[in-house]
């Protein structure tokens, strides 16, 4: 393993929590579940997770720079939100490690969370399965949180073959840990970005561990985003439509 830095914020010491992991993927499920939730629940932050086998989108090694010109390294970061019921982790980054530091970094976060007496980790993934749009599949070493999710509305029947990337190593990483573990995959539409599916993810979160949340910021985001896409269609549509007749391409 080569160069990492893990940099604390906070040391809690909690008796007890649940860990979120999500991270871009499809449908970008898991990336924008957390994201959303941090941003609701104002959480604290707790880590910040460099490392060399940290790329930017693209596969190239650099920085990114802010609308305001401050530089961002590549990262992982955690969360901690706190809810009447449950002490929330949530971990998440714009970007994946490379594939072969996946179980070597995961290892490192998963070290930290059972400092903080976590009994459960949850994976959130998406699958690209547009006949079954917002439908939520379980699988969990847990028979207590597979009762409580089903009861909720989730499925357990098997519809996937293989998780990949980190959403796979989190839960591989904590059966190897001997920690309970959750995967929530979300059914999704579009496998680049589907937020309508995303929010049936955060519903189903939301009424499971009692976060409290409101929808007002992403009913307007899902609405920004279905009437941006319409008129793309719509001026797809008119240049199509409007291609003299008899025209002839080649290529």
């Amino acid at each position: 393993m080569g160069w990492m830095l893990f940099k604390e914020y906070r040391k809690p010491r909690l008796k007890s929590s649940i860990a979120l992991f999500g991270f871009p993927g499809i449908g970008r499920i898991g990336k924008s579940v957390v994201s959303y939730i941090i941003d609701q629940l104002e959480a604290t932050k707790l880590f910040e997770l460099y490392s060399e086998d940290l790329y930017l989108p693209g596969s190239s090694v650099g920085i990114m720079v802010e609308d305001d010109g401050i530089i961002k390294m590549p990262s992982i970061e955690a969360y901690l939100a706190k809810s009447k019921r449950n002490n929330v982790i949530l971990i998440t980054g714009d970007v994946q490690p490379v594939p072969w530091a996946q179980y070597s970094i995961t290892t490192k976060i998963l070290q930290y969370l059972k400092r903080q007496e976590c009994n459960l980790v949850v994976s959130l993934s998406g699958f690209l399965k547009p006949s079954e749009r917002g439908a939520i599949y379980i699988l969990s070493n847990n028979s207590k949180v597979i009762n409580e999710l089903t009861r909720m509305g989730a499925r357990t029947k098997r519809v996937i073959g293989s998780i990949i990337g980190m959403a796979g190593v989190s839960l591989a990483t904590a059966k190897i840990e001997g920690m309970p573990y959750l995967s929530m995959t979300t059914m999704v539409e579009n496998e680049i970005y589907d937020l309508r599916s995303a929010k049936k993810t955060i519903l189903l979160i939301d009424k499971w561990l009692g976060l409290g949340l409101s929808y007002d910021e992403i009913d307007k985001s899902i609405l920004e985003m279905e009437y941006a896409t319409l008129q793309y269609e719509r001026a797809i549509q008119q240049a199509l439509g409007s291609k003299p007749e008899g025209a002839e391409y080649v290529g």
